[in-house]
């Protein structure tokens, strides 16, 4: 598999376990990630959802806005790669400081 369809898979089961808002399902996620692919902790994909982790983790609305925007400005979440509602879902459930 394509290193890039790789890293793809993985971030959208890292959103999957986002919209569970628990964060130690994340952060396990997120140790699970690196073991498929050791690579994964350098990349951008990896630091949004280590950010959105910390945000779910802290229970803060505006930084997790914050990090969507900002990885949404250089790589569009609604692209094709990743169906509507789950990026509806994930940035709407945490957005609003829930």
């Amino acid at each position: 598999m394509a290193r890039h369809s790789v890293k793809n898979i993985i971030l959208s089961a890292g959103l999957r376990q986002l919209c569970r808002g628990d964060a130690v399902a994340i952060t396990d996620a997120l140790e699970k990630y690196q073991d498929l692919d050791p690579t994964f902790p350098r990349t951008r994909e990896y630091r949004f959802l280590a950010d959105l982790a910390t945000a779910v983790d802290e229970e803060d609305g505006a930084k997790f806005a914050d990090v969507v925007e900002e990885f949404d400005s250089l790589t569009p979440l609604v692209n094709g790669l990743f169906p509507l509602n789950l990026v509806l879902l994930v940035s709407t459930s945490h957005s609003s400081g829930k």
